[in-house]
């Protein structure tokens, strides 16, 4: 009998798996305070993001297609740099099509951030995006990562 098969739309894309190692101190992060940031990540780069404990590290299993891991992994970063360097630099190349960055006077960035970040975070749970200081020549800025229109919108909110 021969196969009857037709197929609706188009074709799902690639998804595969990324192990990203984590440090002893970076696993402990992001197994305590930082899941609710893992969950951005997760939203923002469209990525589903697995927190992987065995006896001698911790990884995360980062599960999606090409693009999606790769968005993932340069979000994790950041938040790793935020909360283990000293500053986030931006090179050119960071700067890409998911990044809007918005130069901050010294004496607002309070009122932007809010207390304790809480500005920042319900601007990053409204529209979908991830919210950094980044270092630039000039002093401070903010960084949003996420889909174009989400990025604008949070940047109007901002405005």
């Amino acid at each position: 009998m021969a196969e009857n098969r037709f197929t609706i739309g188009s074709p799902m894309p690639l998804v595969e798996v990324e192990t990203l190692k984590l440090s002893e101190d970076e696993g402990r992060w992001i197994s305590g305070k930082c899941r609710k940031a893992l969950r951005k990540v997760a939203v923002v780069a469209n990525c589903k993001v697995d927190t992987v404990h065995t006896e001698s590290a911790t990884s995360l299993e980062l599960t999606g297609t090409t693009d999606a891991r790769r968005k993932a992994v340069k979000y994790i970063q950041l938040l790793l740099a935020q909360r283990f360097r000293d500053a986030i630099h931006l090179s050119t190349e960071d700067a890409s099509q998911d990044c809007t960055v918005l130069m901050i006077p010294q004496e607002v960035v309070g009122y932007i951030t809010g207390k304790s970040g809480s500005h920042l975070r319900s601007l990053e749970e409204e529209h979908s995006v991830m919210i950094c200081y980044v270092q630039v020549p000039d002093g401070v800025a903010v960084g949003g990562r996420g889909e174009q229109q989400q990025q604008q919108q949070a940047q109007q909110a901002v405005a």
